[in-house]
């Protein structure tokens, strides 16, 4: 079976040393044809603004800052201009943000470690954490589990390691308390088995065994048993809660890091996957991912270098780019190439994606999609304090859902935001590992709901670490029931 290629450019990966770093090389005038054609195309097919009907610019204040001003497209249908789909009615247009409240968890609820509540002991340890604490629990270092398990023919420049160290993320499956590891891809690591680290037991598990290569003596997709190709995964995965299901799409496959616009989901009972509809083409495929699911709509979003999407798993469509940053007033700022991380601000209703720095004037790479008005508010959320955690490549994100913070982590002491006044601050770095992982974390920081903690796989010879923000047990509704015996 031949290898389906994203359409347009090629990247060629480039290590810049022995181990972690890369690069992307192309000539400056095929990245200006394909932007153009690429730009003709979303113009011509998706209806998104550009046309002459679209009036937009980007304003700098006496202050330095960039302001969007943006007028609502003329569009000759009004209905459609409405939906989803359509960035002509859900592009940024400056607006308020509601008033903010703090979430007051009230005192530390400790119910959760009551005579009779089935945690075991390793989740009990972790829900009896102190507020602002770090624990490293021995013997968890993912190297040893998985080279133990390793198929040697799969090695490529690395081994099972690089499911870590090669631009790779995770997602916690919250039915069955285990946060599951998906990575590899292009020259470091052809194995595509998935692992999976379990709270109860606070140990790592293979929930799914690596596909072998049959006669074709290189990966490609699918593999001969159906199964995806081993890829950089970065922050291209999601847990849909309402099917039990890992999302994943995109990302720099193996063996030669082309990206494709394939998207599948994983059970994660059954340990299968599926492959789902593709995501809409980029022209240079999806490697600047940022995704989270929301609860309340069912869908994933994402937001890539060249826009913001919307995946529906029950109709297995797609929908977008709701925004396009390929032309103004996001063209050239948004359409950048940093690693990202997305999530879920419930009680605000935002999609937030953060990672890396724009440029002109310096700042950190946020952008902020609002689910119920179905609009850019990134301008409507100004952060102030250390930001210096969401401008790093990749850094580890997640909302913590007793507080309402976000909290991120590339190394040594955390980043606290208030979702109040936005308003960044660091926590303790004692106990922490002191540095990230060379290619970024994304979602291999979780917030655990169910014991109101987060969980850090960092470098793979390293323990599995947790870090506490506030004392206390999770919400009474996020404790599922105890994960059946297999």
């Amino acid at each position: 079976m031949k290898r389906r290629r994203s359409s347009g450019a090629r990247f060629n990966h480039r290590k810049d040393n022995a181990v972690f770093g890369k690069t992307f090389r192309c000539r400056t005038s095929l990245v200006f044809l394909t932007t153009l054609l690429a730009g003709l195309s979303a113009l011509a097919q998706d209806g998104l603004p550009g046309g002459a009907a679209y009036r937009g610019e980007i304003r700098r204040g006496p202050d330095g800052k960039l302001t969007v001003q943006q007028a609502a497209p003329v569009s000759d249908n009004p209905a459609a201009s409405a939906g989803e789909g359509s960035a002509a009615g859900s592009d940024a247009v400056p607006r308020s943000a509601p008033p903010a409240k703090r979430i007051d968890p009230g005192p530390p609820d400790m119910s959760c470690l009551a005579s009779g509540t089935k945690l075991s002991p390793t989740e009990r340890a972790l829900a009896a954490m102190p507020a602002d604490s770090w624990l490293a629990l021995p013997g968890t270092a993912f190297r040893t589990f998985c080279k133990a398990r390793e198929k040697r023919a799969l090695q490529a420049n690395g081994d099972c390691t690089m499911v870590i160290g090669a631009w790779s993320g995770g997602v916690f499956d919250e039915r069955l308390r285990r946060l599951l590891v998906i990575g590899g891809g292009h020259m470091d690591y052809w194995g595509n088995e998935v692992y999976g680290f379990e709270l109860a037991s606070g140990t790592w598990t293979l929930v799914s065994t690596a596909s072998g290569l049959g006669n074709a003596g290189m990966p490609s997709e699918p593999m001969p048993d159906g199964t995806p190709v081993s890829r950089h995964t970065y922050d291209g995965l999601a847990y849909m809660r309402h099917l039990g299901q890992v999302f994943m799409f995109g990302g720099a496959t193996s063996p030669n890091g082309y990206s494709t616009n394939n998207a599948w989901s994983f059970d994660t009972d059954s340990g299968t996957w599926l492959v789902r509809a593709a995501a809409p083409s980029t022209g240079a495929g999806h490697y600047y991912m940022a995704s989270a699911y929301d609860p309340v709509t069912r869908k994933v979003y994402v937001r890539n270098q060249h826009g913001f999407y919307a995946y529906d798993p029950d109709a297995d469509r797609w929908s977008g780019p709701i925004v396009s940053f390929n032309h103004p007033p996001y063209y050239p700022r948004m359409q950048n190439y940093n690693y990202r991380r997305g999530v879920l601000l419930s009680a605000q209703r935002l999609f937030l994606a953060a990672g890396g720095k724009l440029a002109n004037p310096p700042a950190p790479d946020v952008f902020i999609y609002d689910l119920d008005g179905r609009g850019d508010v990134t301008d409507a959320y100004p952060m102030s304090g250390d930001t210096s955690v969401i401008s790093v490549a990749g850094p580890g994100l997640d909302a913590d859902a007793r507080t309402g913070s976000l909290v991120a982590w590339a190394g040594g002491a955390p980043a606290i935001m208030d979702p109040a006044t936005w308003h960044w601050r660091r926590g303790s770095a004692r106990g922490a590992p002191p540095q990230a992982v060379g290619n970024g974390t994304y979602g291999r920081f979780r917030y655990i709901p169910y014991l109101n903690v987060f969980i850090l796989v960092n470098k793979p010879e390293e323990d599995v670490h947790f870090y506490k923000l506030s004392a206390g047990c999770g919400p009474r509704d996020s404790i599922s029931p105890a994960p059946a015996k297999r």
